[in-house]
């Protein structure tokens, strides 16, 4: 399709388009420039004319203060002639001639020096003279006086009516420059208006009804004014360009937007489904393998894997083909600095040289850890399939949170029942069995009691053993009562070591090594508790001189509880009858539950070990 040029004066067109720069010459900017110059020369016209009629009123009225000088003069002259020897009025001249000089000076003669400010001074220096003379009464010098002060008078008013004359002169030179300064005015402007704004808009209007008949080849052939029509000029001609363009692939956008709009569906669906199952499933380490499957499967990647950050690094849940070390290597946070073009993710390297893309995982608006992929499609990390997987993984993180926040508030359940049943046994049975021990060693001192040592080995026998059940029951009070600090395992550890300690009398050491726990709130709970079974068996029936607890966080988490004490005999203890060491029992089912192995070895006089693993792979 050939391009028709619509231009005001020519019609080639060179083929670009001018530069986006900014305007070298702005249309707004030259007619400001315009107005400001005829302004300033009207400013200038008007203020010649003003300051001509200024003048010719000042010297109007100087020569109607002259003409009054010269007429008291006369009437003085006349009165001292016809009555000499009469005082005569000569303040009235005074006064006059006062007048007179100041008006003068202040319009007149303050601009420049004219001629008729040297005769004002004569006139006034005649003046005075005709007042000393008129003083005396000597006639004839009187009026020889008054004759040459009549010749000044006149002189000072011919010289004011010549300056009156050329300053009309100077007023008509300025009304015609005026009108002369309006009519170009006018033929300027008119020039200018139909030069810079109605000639290019009719260009425009041309090119713009031969767009709308469907010339599309249509082009404005740029000016080169550096004004606002420049822009739109280059403005037009590049709609004009895409217009042409969509026009001719018009089915190839239609298919690419179809093919946009599909892949853009199929995101949402993947986001829909992957999002329905994160908030229906209970948050488990099978939820994690499954969501990492499907983002292998969406990045095309050979492996990957989901950490969690820890309190020191990172915790791997699940891992599919990463290279050997990664998790050591992982960046401890994420920002915006890490990201590089490609997909807007965070790259990295591993020990064989392949490459892992990072995505970040956030919930609440807090970094939780990564999702690696390890040899990933790079072309199928686009900008959009990276935004999808980083809101993918936020699901993620959130579905984590919100399953941690149900267990805290289950636990929080299970601690507050806890509280209200030791409540319960503090109020009933623990104060009952203080009150029957107060009651029996009050017995036990009685005067009254047969001197009977059988009676009194018996009473010594029930007030031990109810004190027995009292300790017992301060100790199940303790267990109720004691808080886990999740994410502080080893503080909670050592306030239950010292709770026991101080209750039994026996010291107990506590060793930790390989660094921080990484233990879930569940799996803490449950361990606190089988060490608060285990030490509460040490203190009943171990007759221990010391004990120890370590703590190792390695290939998976142990811990383990030793003691000195007589131990027992495991052969024996398993044939026991049902309903006989529930202790141990307990401490087993609590193992079961979290998904760990306990193990218990001991032999007569050898002591007790009390094992808890719990396996590496735990989330």
């Amino acid at each position: 399709m050939s391009k028709h040029i619509v231009s005001s004066e020519t019609p080639l067109f060179s083929g670009s388009l001018p530069p986006q720069n900014a305007l070298r010459r702005s249309l707004s900017a030259r007619l400001l420039t315009a107005i400001l110059l005829w302004a300033g020369g009207l400013l200038l016209f008007v203020s010649m004319t003003v300051v001509a009629t200024w003048r010719l009123e000042e010297r109007a009225g100087a020569i109607r203060q002259a003409g009054r000088l010269n007429d008291q003069v006369h009437r003085l002259t006349m009165a001292a002639v016809q009555h000499p020897g009469t005082p005569l009025p000569v303040q009235q001249v005074a006064d006059t001639l006062k007048g007179l000089n100041s008006r003068q000076h202040a319009v007149c003669c303050s601009w420049w020096d004219e001629p008729a400010s040297r005769q004002l001074e004569q006139v006034r220096r005649d003046t005075e003279a005709f007042l000393q003379t008129a003083a005396k009464p000597d006639t004839a010098a009187l009026l020889e006086q008054a004759e040459r002060l009549h010749t000044g008078i006149d002189t000072y008013a011919r010289l004011l009516e010549e300056q009156n004359t050329r300053s009309i002169g100077w007023l008509r030179s300025g009304r015609i420059g005026l009108m002369l300064l309006i009519l170009l005015s006018a033929a300027v402007s008119f020039r200018l208006l139909r030069q810079v704004v109605l000639r290019p808009l009719g260009t425009l209007y041309q090119a713009m009804n031969q767009i709308t008949h469907g010339r599309l080849g249509t082009r404005i052939a740029s000016p080169n004014s550096g004004d606002e029509f420049e822009a739109v000029a280059d403005g037009f001609n590049r709609m004009a360009d895409n217009l042409q363009e969509m026009y001719a692939h018009l089915e190839d956008k239609v298919a690419e937007k179809t093919a946009a709009l599909s892949r853009q569906k199929s995101e949402w669906e993947m986001l829909y489904y992957v999002t329905s199952y994160l908030h229906k499933q209970s948050f488990s380490s099978e939820v994690e393998q499954a969501f990492l499957e499907r983002m292998l499967r969406l990045s095309h990647s050979g492996g990957g894997g989901i950490f969690w950050q820890a309190e020191k690094g990172f915790a791997a849940a699940c891992a599919i083909g990463l290279p050997e070390g990664l998790t050591e290597r992982l960046p401890h946070t994420h920002t915006a600095e890490q990201e590089s073009e490609v997909g807007n993710m965070v790259w990295m390297q591993g020990e064989e040289g392949d490459l892992v893309a990072l995505v970040p995982i956030y919930a609440l608006g807090r970094f939780q850890g990564w999702l690696a992929l390890s040899k990933p499609t790079v072309p199928l990390l686009s900008a959009q399939n990276a935004g999808l997987m980083r809101l993918l993984c936020t699901q993620l993180g959130i579905a984590r949170e919100n399953a941690a926040m149900t267990l805290l508030k289950q636990q929080n359940a299970v601690l507050e029942e806890r509280s209200r049943i030791a409540r319960s046994l503090h109020d009933s049975l623990a104060q009952s069995l203080s009150f029957i021990n107060m009651r029996f060693q009050m017995l036990s001192k009685n005067k009254l009691l047969p001197d009977d040592k059988s009676v009194r080995d018996n009473i010594e026998m029930i007030r031990d053993g109810i004190q027995y059940c009292y300790e017992d029951v301060r100790e199940l009070l303790d267990h109720f009562r004691a808080k886990p600090q999740y994410g502080n395992f080893a503080e909670t550890v050592r306030s239950v070591i010292e709770r026991s300690r101080k209750q039994a009398g026996i010291p107990v050491v506590l060793h930790i090594s390989g660094g921080d726990c990484l233990l879930n709130s569940e799996q803490q709970t449950q361990a606190l508790f089988i060490l608060q079974e285990a030490l509460s068996n040490i203190r009943k029936h171990a007759d221990a001189q010391q004990a120890e607890v370590l703590l190792e966080n390695g290939d998976g988490f142990t811990m383990t509880v030793r003691d000195d004490g007589q131990g027992f005999d495991l052969e024996s203890r398993a044939e026991a009858e049902p309903g006989q060491h529930i202790g141990l029992s307990v401490m087993h089912e609590r193992a079961e539950k979290i998904g760990a192995e306990i193990s218990i070895r001991s032999q007569p006089g050898s002591g007790t070990e009390v094992r808890l693993h719990i396996p590496g792979d735990f989330s």
